[in-house]
């Protein structure tokens, strides 16, 4: 049964306070929020043709991306053909935005061992998938030159490469013909690879190419504290890529502190280029008091090619150390040389994790997370926690304290109980390290994606033991939802 949810939101009001200071960094800015309506229309990613039950078509991780025709494709890591190990990533397509969906299938490992997937469509229409394929240790990438031909994606690829990682968590974005392979995983030096020719059959991509050249970067993580890592602890996030000029830029935390709790994680880099050969690193925020989250930092791209990058960290609007998490953004207006002071997201407090951003017009930003009003260490929460999506929209992010439009996506409660918030060195449940997902269409409206494993699921209790071994033990992730906005404000024009 396809279920249907219109949901209309208004945003509450705060009062914009006078921002303080934080040691050792600049200002922060306190959200201004405005009254706005906003409705979604929000399905269940599921396809009754398959013959699979609900209850077998889950994910995590999921992407979302809307062709130029506006199909919609949600990408996920999947537990579909073995609902106890990863079967590597699933594909559904939507031809009537989100309404109803055909599954187009797995990337069909007989050995049920792919892990973490990715997605992109580029300049040309062409859909891409990477994905770590845990059994065999290397990134498969695959290109659908015809995404709207697509009736098996195991088989329907117009060409496919082979590149063996440095890690895992790959993300894949592009430029014309130019492909980014990124991989992000933390425990490894975080790098790239790049093919200069997406067009080639088969695509062929540079060696590794380290993206963490800056001497003063590497020094503070090869100085630090960190007890998790015995290797260089950087995490990179995913590139934001500036389609007027190729200029890109990833964020990177590193994990150089003591845990305390959240993450040890102090200080934002940024790692810039316009070829993906020679990186520049520089400095965004650094503050030894707090944890900055998202194990993966978010980043994000408008059309003026202003920049943003996202994390969440236990520290209030003064800088001053909370016992939850709230969403900061920071922002560049210059190409990633000179960055902004953190700027407060969310509203209120709480605990709210995983932001995931896209930009579109001059200053203008949608972004989304899952936050419960509960405040604390996400993987000791109580099992009673009510989790929700979360949306906030601001027109003018680059300013020094934006103007905030903030909604919940759904009024429904996605998930119940702790999140782990660290990957494999995380305490709690697993099975819900999965961040959401969002993009805009043709016309500039919110596409979001989410898991929400709020239902009880047929395979339940899960494994125990080491959290890795719950991921791919069993892999019992969230149904799929996606809402596509219908009302309210949108990024096709800023003041």
């Amino acid at each position: 049964m396809r279920r249907t949810i219109r949901f209309s939101a208004v945003a509450a009001i705060l009062c914009a306070c006078v921002p303080d200071t934080v040691p050792e960094n600049e200002s922060i800015s306190e959200t201004e929020q405005e009254i706005v309506t906003y409705t979604f229309d929000t399905t269940e990613v599921f396809d009754t043709g398959t013959g699979l039950p609900a209850d077998m078509q889950r994910g995590a991780d999921p992407f979302v991306r809307v062709a130029s025709n506006d199909d919609v494709y949600v990408g996920a890591t999947s537990a579909i053909v073995n609902p106890f190990l990863s079967d590597g990533g699933a594909l559904w397509r939507s031809t009537d935005s989100g309404l109803t969906w055909t599954y187009l299938g797995t990337a069909g490992f007989l050995d049920h061992m792919g892990a973490e997937a990715a997605m992109d469509i580029d300049s040309n229409g062409r859909l891409w998938m990477a994905e770590f394929h845990l059994g065999a240790d290397v990134t498969q990438i695959y290109r659908y030159d015809n995404p709207s031909a697509i009736v098996n994606r195991s088989t329907d690829y117009s060409a496919t490469a082979f590149a063996t990682p440095p890690g895992e968590r790959p993300w894949i974005s592009s430029y014309g013909n130019r492909i980014h392979v990124q991989y992000g995983e933390a425990l490894v030096e975080p790098g790239i690879r790049l093919s200069l020719d997406g067009s080639a059959n088969p695509p062929v991509f540079t060696p590794t190419i380290p993206i963490a050249q800056n001497p003063a970067l590497r020094a503070e993580v090869a100085t630090g504290t960190n007890s998790e890592t015995s290797v260089l602890g950087i995490a990179q996030g995913p590139l934001a890529v500036n389609q007027s000029n190729g200029v890109m830029c990833a964020p990177l935390l590193t994990l150089n502190g003591p845990t305390a709790n959240y993450m040890p994680a102090h200080s934002l880099w940024t790692a810039c280029s316009s070829d993906g050969l020679t990186w520049t690193n520089t400095l965004v925020y650094n503050n030894p008091a707090v944890g900055l989250m998202n194990f993966w930092p978010e980043s994000a791209i408008d059309s003026a090619g202003n920049l943003y990058f996202l994390v969440a960290a236990n520290m209030d609007s003064l800088g001053i150390v909370t016992t939850g998490l709230n969403i900061f953004l920071f922002s560049s207006t210059n190409g990633g040389i000179t960055w902004s002071a953190p700027k407060k997201v969310n509203a209120g407090g709480g605990t709210n994790l995983f932001p995931k951003a896209v930009g579109r017009c001059n200053g203008g930003i949608d972004i989304i997370w899952y936050g419960t009003s509960t405040a604390g260490q996400p993987d000791t929460l109580a099992s009673t926690t009510k989790w929700h999506v979360y949306m906030s929209q601001s027109k003018n992010a680059t300013a020094a304290s934006p103007t905030w439009n903030e909604t919940e996506v759904t009024d429904t409660v996605i998930h119940y109980g702790p999140v782990n918030h660290k990957g494999s060195f995380g305490a709690a449940d697993y099975r819900w390290l999965t961040m959401p997902g969002i993009t805009l269409d043709d016309d500039a409206k919110a596409n979001i994606i989410w898991a929400d494993t709020s239902s009880a699921f047929v395979f339940n209790p899960p494994p125990t033991g080491s959290p890795l071994t719950q991921y791919m033990g069993n892999p019992s992730w969230g149904r799929l939802y996606h809402s596509r906005q219908k009302t309210g404000p949108k990024l096709d024009t800023c003041p």
